[in-house]
């Protein structure tokens, strides 16, 4: 447990937060995070010794404009947005509307996914462990 709260000590530090009014963490009530399944119709492949059903990505201008809408991002707005994955594709996530989110462009989580990804990949932590360094800093 030690080693993974100085993980994400290390990782907390690649997120900026610039301004009180931003979205800075999904709206678990949206969007709680949601998992591949090998039924999933983007299913891809099964990851890791644990094998986890992992999905490619697909979402929609459809989907994405359902998202921006039921978070209350205007049009003019779009621009400053990206649609993230609460649960990141690499790490079993889904491209379900529940596992989606508007994250403000000047927050990215590229570098922690990324992070995370090489050690779960490496077998240094569990898919769990992971999850809960991705939930630490998102949620």
């Amino acid at each position: 447990m030690k080693n993974l709260i100085t993980i994400l000590l290390l990782l907390v530090t690649t997120f900026s937060i610039y301004a009180h009014d931003l979205i800075l963490r999904p709206d678990l009530t949206k969007s709680p995070g949601f998992f591949c399944t090998k039924e999933n119709q983007d299913f891809k492949e099964l990851r890791y010794k644990e094998q986890i059903a992992v999905c490619k990505r697909n979402v929609s201008v459809q989907r994405k404009n359902k998202v921006y809408a039921s978070y209350g991002i205007q049009q003019a707005d779009k621009v400053t947005y990206t649609i993230d994955h609460v649960v990141p594709l690499s790490m079993g996530g889904s491209n379900d509307e529940l596992n989606l989110w508007p994250q403000h462009k000047d927050i990215s989580s590229v570098n922690l996914e990324f992070r995370v990804f090489k050690l779960i990949e490496a077998d240094k932590i569990s898919h769990k462990e992971a999850l809960d360094l991705i939930y630490a800093v998102k949620k």
